[in-house]
């Protein structure tokens, strides 16, 4: 059997990935030793630039009616609410997507599933690797189907998502530094009694010396999806019912609290790693069998789509002759960086969550939940806040594929801001195609000559966008006629001034096959 492209691992992440190379004309092939799409998972936000990336793919609706939008963060105390987060009104402006949606990994993985049937695609569910090989043009896998028989398929190129233990990972003999953290945590889907205390449009976080719970809202009334660090006398030997450590939970707060009608409960340990490098040759890597953090901020799940996403349109364009192979370089160079960030932070962050001794006590319980709401008064921290859990602002400015100097407000290698168009439609809504635009704010008059250097691209490749209103140019800081390249992922290669434009087309040419 043989493929362009074999992902082994259908969680969000391969399953992204196979959406998105099938929408490019892409043949795939993706393979998991699961029956069928995950039922329970820890995994459950996502965030507005995963949102984007849906609504590109034209799911975003989708995935919007089946989940919980998050307005707020509240952080409460033993005296109860000590401040709210607004995070709808910090991301208006900035996204369509003002909200965190509470979407968990098995409903994205049943969107993304059926997506992947619309477009002619299916999963090879019960199919494992046994075997992975890779030469100069090809890479040579066996997987062992249901029956047990051998099924040889080869690649042109493979695609590791498969998660935390992942076999491709192995293969590579790439190592995964990082540890795991001590304490085991829990995590249930179950109800509350109503109660002030406890927002349903709101993520709920409880802080107090030795406690932490989280509540994030689910679909359902009063349905919550509840997180913490087991009693520490459950740390050696882990209940087999949320009831046995229910009422422990509900007496360790100093707020009325009742837990019932639980519907499922786990136990984990929570690990911080990521791999030596996201690709070797044909082989890439992405999600969980790249990098695996603390849930802290909601960002693991989105990483793992992005990466797809960053990915997929390079290998796409390089399959189909558009793009030179070099460019497939540009994947490490800009998610690795991502991910030891993310490792970093969100590693801090648990840390100041978890931690017993006094100054991350102080600093949960009051100095952040103090400080935050003063930070809110000015409108930049405001707004930088929500870029970051978010996910909007991830810039790649070292990348192959980003060009220095930028032009007004706009900086390499960023996602091109979201600004509203005169029809009340977004300058998103005019890229949707997956493919480079060359985006011109100047006069149908000045543009005679670009529109005819551009017919030397393919148009698979590229396409001229022309915006001749100077309100939308002023929303982005472009005060004189000016050219933005940019990528089929949203994110700007450069932006210069209109006469400089050609210096954006050689550059496109110079990374063609």
């Amino acid at each position: 059997m043989k493929t362009s492209v074999l992902i082994i691992g259908a969680g969000p992440t391969g399953l992204m990935m196979a959406c998105l190379l099938r929408r490019m004309g892409i043949d795939c092939l993706i393979a998991d030793t699961k029956q069928g799409p995950t039922e329970e998972s820890r995994a459950l936000v996502v965030q507005a630039r995963s949102l984007e990336i849906y609504r590109q793919m034209g799911l975003s609706d989708a995935a919007w009616n089946e989940g919980a939008a998050v307005r707020s963060v509240r952080v409460l105390g033993t005296k109860g609410l000590i401040s709210t987060l607004p995070f709808q009104q910090l991301g208006e402006g900035q996204s369509r997507f003002s909200e965190a949606l509470i979407f968990e990994q098995s409903k994205n993985e049943t969107l993304l599933y059926e997506d992947l049937k619309n477009q002619g695609g299916e999963v090879m569910w019960q199919h494992e690797l046994v075997e992975l090989t890779q030469q100069s043009d090809a890479c040579f896998v066996r997987l062992k189907a249901p029956d047990g028989s051998a099924l040889d398929v080869e690649a042109g190129w493979v695609l590791g998502a498969d998660g935390a233990r992942s076999f491709v990972r192995h293969s590579l003999q790439l190592g995964f530094s990082g540890g795991t953290y001590e304490h085991i945590f829990y995590v249930a889907d179950t109800g509350i009694q109503d109660s002030k205390d406890w927002s349903h449009d709101s993520v709920n976080i409880y802080f107090s010396r030795t406690t932490f719970l989280g509540l994030l809202p689910m679909p359902g009334t009063q349905r919550f999806r509840a997180i913490g660090e087991l009693p520490s006398d459950y740390q050696n030997e882990a209940p087999e019912q949320f009831e046995e450590i229910a009422h422990r939970i509900e007496s360790s707060l100093k707020l009325p609290l009742h837990f019932q009608n639980t519907r499922w409960f786990s136990v984990y340990r929570l690990h911080h790693r990521h791999t030596d490098h996201f690709r070797i040759g044909r082989v890439f890597l992405a999600g969980d069998a790249a990098h695996i953090h603390s849930p802290v901020g909601g960002q693991g799940m989105n990483t793992g789509l992005q990466d797809a996403y960053n990915l997929a349109w390079k290998l796409a364009f390089v399959v189909r002759g558009l793009l030179h192979e070099k460019v497939l370089n540009s994947y490490e160079q800009e998610r690795m960086p991502v991910a030891k960030r993310l490792l970093q932070s969100t590693d801090k962050a648990f840390m100041m969550v978890n931690s017993t001794k006094a100054f991350p006590v102080f600093l949960r319980t009051w100095l952040i939940p103090r400080i935050i709401p003063f930070l809110m008064r000015f409108r930049k921290s405001g707004r930088w806040i929500f870029k970051n859990i978010a996910q909007i602002g991830i810039r790649y400015p070292e990348s192959m594929l980003s060009i220095k100097p930028a032009f007004a407000s706009l900086k390499t290698g960023m996602r091109l801001p979201y600004v509203l168009l005169n029809d009340g439609s977004s300058i998103h809504d005019l890229l949707k195609a997956f493919k480079f635009h060359l985006l011109i704010f100047a006069s149908n008059e000045a543009t005679e000559n670009i529109r005819l250097a551009c017919t030397s691209f393919a148009d698979d490749l590229l396409e001229l966008v022309v915006i001749s209103d100077g309100k939308t140019a002023r929303k982005l800081g472009i005060t004189r006629p000016a050219a933005i390249l940019i990528r089929p992922d949203m994110h700007i290669v450069s932006a210069v001034p209109i006469e400089r434009t050609n210096g954006l087309l050689q550059f496109l040419k110079s990374i063609q096959a």
